[in-house]
């Protein structure tokens, strides 16, 4: 059985932070009545998921990924849809209508790269008080988890699994949207923030070298690249988030934000050290959006001040962004505010060391958000990447009948 909702353009947390978009958000919805939904666009309920369905599925993904990482993940996926269709590749698996050289209107995309390498062996565990799965990589594994059950209750939507960019690259569809795994929910004491990724940072990939093979000049030249940081500026994207998600730190926040370790890489450009030898160091420099490359790496030049080191960009990618008047976004908004009004939905600036997921997918002009709504504890969060790492059996039941619900809205219910 089926219902329907109205999908209305967005919450009034929403529209007051869709006016101060500006440049992030597109020009046509500036004003909030020009986000609002074609009228035919429907929020539709499946009946979701078992608990018990979802419960073994990110278990399984847990235990694939503790023995054998991405490759064993991709098996495992692999022979659970050979009677679906699915097509295995070197590197990626896909199951749905999309194929190569074919457009779909969402895709959903798992990038198995952004896992983080297990510390433990421990399998997904079930444990009692409050029902939770315990072991490594279950939060991230999670998304996946909610997109596999998706692909397989509404079989109109494309799902890529793959390694890396080039892998689903090389074997995904065309797409109108593109929705990846990403930011949680992170439990407040007054409400929710559930984290969208709608931007990224650009970044630089910059090798330093002494033509001396000095190790101790090598060694400062680092310190000092390291050291420096670039004066705090607040982009768009964080000026949006601070006027939708209700906080007392926003009285002063780029001191805020610029001194908080967790929080600096949203406000100030940093570098951090990747690969370090006697002869040789691999640093990472983070580009604000709008921010130019070059300009960074010429600061970081100055902050060395060492003619005997040289420096070389080796890679760099720019920065991306989705507007958030994005279809997904609106969708989970509709979504989430029938049965969780606590959950504030939020643009968020992805601050980590490598090219996000969406970005090669904002540069081919589709729109790409990350994230799934799934309520984590903060100090449940901190456990990451842990043995005890854990997911609430009652949280990911829900995440997952959300992302179901919002799947089928957007490509038509089976």
């Amino acid at each position: 059985m089926t219902g329907e909702e109205p999908l209305r353009a967005a919450s009034p947390v929403f529209v007051r932070g869709a006016r101060l978009m500006r440049g992030f958000a597109t020009a046509a919805c500036l004003a909030a009545t020009a986000c609002a939904a074609p009228a035919t666009l429907t929020v539709t309920s499946l009946p979701p998921p078992s608990s018990t369905a979802a419960t073994a599925t990110l278990a399984e993904l847990v235990r694939a990924h503790g023995s054998g990482g991405a490759a064993e993940i991709r098996r495992v996926l692999g022979e659970r849809w050979r009677d679906r269709g699915a097509v295995e590749f070197d590197g990626a698996v896909v199951v749905g209508p999309g194929r190569v050289g074919t457009a779909v209107p969402l895709l959903l995309v798992a990038r198995l790269n952004d896992l983080a390498p297990c510390r433990g062996s421990q399998a997904g565990v079930v444990v009692e008080d409050p029902p939770r799965l315990v072991g490594c990589g279950a939060q991230d594994l999670a998304a996946l988890a909610a997109f596999v059950l998706a692909a397989e209750q509404v079989p109109r939507v494309t799902l890529i699994v793959g390694d890396s960019d080039d892998d689903i690259a090389r074997h995904a569809p065309m797409a109108t949207q593109v929705w990846t795994g990403g930011g949680l929910v992170l439990q407040g004491q007054d409400v929710d923030v559930f984290d969208v990724e709608a931007a990224d940072l650009g970044g630089l990939i910059i090798d330093l070298k002494r033509a001396d093979a000095d190790a101790t000049g090598l060694a400062v030249a680092v310190g000092r690249a390291a050291a420096w940081s670039s004066t705090p500026t607040l982009p768009l994207i964080v000026r949006d988030r601070m006027a939708i998600v209700p906080a007392p730190l926003w009285q002063d926040p780029l001191t805020t934000l610029a001194s908080t370790p967790t929080t600096s890489l949203q406000v100030r450009e940093q570098c951090r050290v990747l690969e370090l030898t006697t002869t040789q160091a691999r640093l990472w420099c983070s580009v604000l959006p709008g921010h130019l490359g070059e300009a960074v790496r010429d600061a970081v030049v100055l902050a060395i001040n060492d003619a005997g080191t040289s420096t070389r960009i080796v890679d760099r990618w720019t920065a991306t962004a989705t507007g958030f008047d994005d279809v997904v976004v609106r969708v989970l908004q509709t979504r989430l505010r029938r049965e969780a009004p606590r959950v504030v939905v939020a643009p968020a600036l992805r601050t980590t060391t490598t090219p996000s997921a969406c970005g090669a997918w904002r540069r081919r002009g589709a729109g790409c958000v990350g994230g799934v709504p799934l309520l984590v504890h903060p100090v449940e969060r901190e456990r990451a990447g842990d043995d005890d790492e854990a997911v609430s059996i009652a949280a990911l039941s829900a995440m997952v009948s959300v992302v179901v619900d919002t799947v089928a809205t957007i490509v038509g219910a089976p």
